[in-house]
């Protein structure tokens, strides 16, 4: 590596993931990147939206990711003023919001759940991505429902001329895409199918164990699978309509369990079993008139589904007797939507974007069934939830205006009436952009934008998982509501570099959370008793500089964020800090073009730590089962050491994370429409083994006879080393 290249790599700087380089796979344009979906420096320079990057799905592919699979949420977790959560998942936490407040927009088809394996991997196949708008201040006026962020993910466009394709394999699954016409020139699909083959390996594993544990009497349950399909359809119907059908399939399924058993004159058996499915189902139709370049004319419809199934069951036989016991689990949530939008710019410096939308929403917050019987077969149900239902109109517009050259302004208005179990809510969202230029090289931008939230995802422990229930806006509640004002300076340092600095100032009303009283409920209390309404506080600076062109080309990224919380019902009425509450994030991507078949990448992350709350005190008991009256307690909740003393919530702040990444990329040219390539990489290279949560444990000396004969130790618990990766990608 040449010496200029090599103090150019330390000292890059940027917005996250959008440097990556874009592998050209058909003419290996490897000299002069192109990282987003539009010019890099006009998006930073000119425009006068603020918090918003388009990545290209060809940078995603190019990263270095864990055990060889691209990802689009771990792309966006490299951005600046976004948490990642915990280790190696796919959670998104931007400027102080949670994981359930951002929108997912899979070519206009609305995701609630956009994972796979708990959240290891997003549910989004990259060989179908065409480009990512991500939005985290500004949101245009034709996002609503969310109030941290909007990822508007764009699908590539089907081939109408010829098939081409690829297929892909990698640790964990493999991958097939295939486009082609159907109709020339009319016609034309794109099909995707990615499949995990984990069984492939647990199941003989399984087996090898369960042989062995055998002569115990003793068995193993363990299966995991996902699959997502996406299929495209699009259509020229003439030279002036077109318009696309999408559908897109998302699932994964687990069982867990174990068995004890024997035979004989005292046989019996005892099997427990987890069973966990959850997933996505939708479609997604639309029409697109465009007359002339300078107006259109959009209308689509849709269908989403969404459900997480939890199943534990419990079987016991001794002898004649038989008992079992299961608990059914099932939360739901299903839109049929419609909306139109028009856009008109009758001279260059002026856009006008109007539209209307209506989803209907039906809401299964916690349908649950707790089933038993004894020795003679009687099965006792124990309840359910009903469903609920709510309805979503809302009507937008929105102006772009350049009266100057140096001069342009973006403002909208986003006006929703929500209607849920007898009672409205009607909302008026305001969003605004400003840009001065104040050089050809340096600019200005301010913004603002109130968004509302109609639904929410509660989360009951320190990993949010995809069972964790969604619950709408009903009775008493009112929706969540977000205001962010945000305000930067933008500019080039040459040609190829371009820096922003931009501070933001967030505040939320009408969060919703468990109370700390809730675990006394029973499974058939109302889900409404369980929760509290408070407000939230996030501000913070969010710096970058990006690199864009040349054999080197790379992003380094600081962010400054404070996250705080504030409930009547919760940490005594006081502020307490936000579980992601990470006050430094430092992101460095690269890529370096060693020859012309040859791309290094490098990427580290650092990130001060999560929040937990943390008994780190113990009160002392009365006394009893052989302790000593001021050596240890007793009680229903005692630990052998004592009773827990928690303090203020979110007391404890983990140690920092960070984790250095490797890949490498070698594409070999076999004719001139077909290729391959081989990415090998390091996830986390030198092995920090990142601590996800702090555990308290008490251990008794009994040997010690005078002093404490108990004491209190913390250990920090981590979840992945390094990982080597590889794939393989064949493209025809």
């Amino acid at each position: 590596m040449p010496m200029k290249s090599f103090y150019s790599l330390l000292l890059l700087c940027g917005l996250g993931l959008t440097a990556h380089a874009q592998i050209d796979s058909v003419a290996h344009h490897l000299k002069e990147v192109v990282v987003l979906g539009h010019d890099a420096r006009t998006d930073n320079l000119l425009t006068p939206q603020t918090g918003g990057v388009v990545i290209k799905g060809a940078a995603i592919a190019n990263m270095p990711v864990m055990l060889g699979e691209p990802d689009v949420l771990k792309a966006l977790q490299t951005q600046t003023g976004v948490s990642s959560g915990i280790e190696g998942f796919t959670g998104i936490y931007v400027r102080g919001g949670e994981n359930d407040q951002n929108l997912y927009l899979l070519h206009r088809l609305p995701l609630y759940n956009v994972n796979h394996l708990g959240g290891l991997f997003s549910s989004f196949n990259v060989a179908m991505v065409e480009n990512v708008k991500f939005f985290k201040a500004g949101f245009p006026a034709e996002y609503g429902g969310r109030v941290a962020s909007v990822t508007d993910i764009q699908l590539k466009r089907s081939d109408f001329e010829e098939y081409h394709g690829q297929a892909s394999i990698g640790l964990l699954s493999g991958n097939v895409h295939i486009t082609g016409p159907i109709i020339e020139d009319r016609l034309a699909f794109s099909a995707s199918v990615r499949r995990s083959w984990m069984e492939l390996v647990t199941i003989p594993t399984l087996a090898i164990i369960n042989n062995s544990k055998k002569k115990n009497g003793e068995k193993i349950i363990g299966r995991y699978s996902f699959t997502d399909i996406n299929l495209k359809l699009d259509y020229n119907i003439s030279d002036y309509l077109d318009g696309f059908t999408h559908f897109y399939l998302g699932r994964d399924r687990t069982k867990l369990g174990s068995e004890n058993f024997s035979s004989g004159d005292n046989s019996y058996l005892e099997k427990n079993t987890i069973k966990l499915n959850w997933g996505s189902i939708g479609a997604v139709t639309c029409l697109n008139f465009k007359p002339t370049d300078n107006f259109y004319i959009s209308a689509d419809a849709y269908f989403t589904h969404f459900d997480s199934k939890y199943r534990q069951n419990a079987e016991e036989t001794y002898d004649d007797s038989y008992a079992y016991s299961y608990k059914n689990d099932i939360n739901s949530i299903e839109d049929y939507g419609a909306s139109l939008r028009a856009s008109l710019s009758p001279s260059s410096n002026v856009k006008i974007e109007a539209g209307t939308e209506f989803i209907h929403h039906i809401y299964k917050p916690e349908e649950l069934e707790i089933t038993g019987s004894n020795g003679f077969g009687l099965a006792t149900p124990l309840g359910s939830a009903a469903e609920i239902s709510g309805n979503e109109l809302s009507v937008w517009e929105n102006n772009t205006f350049a009266p100057f050259e140096w001069l342009q302004l973006n403002a909208g208005v986003r006006f929703t009436q929500y209607s849920s179990s007898g009672k409205s809510h009607k909302r008026l969202e305001p969003r605004a952009n400003i840009r001065v230029s104040l050089t050809d090289y340096l600019s200005i931008k301010t913004g603002y934008a109130r968004t509302n939230q109609y639904v929410q995802q509660l989360c009951n422990s320190y990993v949010s998982l995809p069972t964790e229930p969604w619950i709408p806006i009903a009775d008493k509640w009112e929706p969540l509501k977000s205001d962010i004002v945000s305000a930067g300076i933008y500019g080039d340092i040459t040609d190829e570099v371009f820096f922003a600095v931009e501070g933001y100032y967030k505040w939320m009303d009408n969060l919703l959370e468990y109370r700390e009283d809730n675990i006394m409920f029973t499974a058939l209390t109302n889900w409404n008793d369980k929760l509290t309404s408070g407000r939230g506080e996030a501000y913070g600076i969010d710096l970058s500089v990006n690199k864009t062109k040349g054999r080197l080309t790379g992003i380094v990224g600081y962010g400054l964020m404070w996250n705080n919380r504030q409930f009547d019902e919760l940490n005594r009425g006081e502020w307490f800090p936000a579980k992601y509450d990470n006050r430094h994030k430092i992101n460095v991507n690269c890529q370096y073009e060693v020859k012309e078949n040859v791309m290094l990448n490098m990427a580290w992350t650092y990130i001060s730590g999560n929040r937990m709350t943390l008994s780190l005190n113990n009160y002392k008991g009365l006394g009893g089962a052989g302790f000593d009256s001021d050596m240890a307690p007793i009680g229903i909740f005692d630990t052998a050491w004592g009773l827990n003393e928690y303090g203020k919530r979110n007391n404890v702040r983990l140690p920092a994370y960070h984790r250095l990444d490797f890949g490498v990329s070698f594409i070999h040219k076999i004719s001139v429409s077909k290729e391959s390539i081989l990415n090998i990489g390091l996830y986390n290279a030198y092995s920090r083994m990142n601590p996800i949560v702090i555990k308290k444990d008490g251990l008794i000396r009994p040997y010690i006879e005078d002093g404490p004969k108990w004491r209190t130790k913390f250990r920090t618990l981590g979840l992945l080393p390094v990982i080597p990766s590889i794939s393989y990608t064949y493209k025809f």
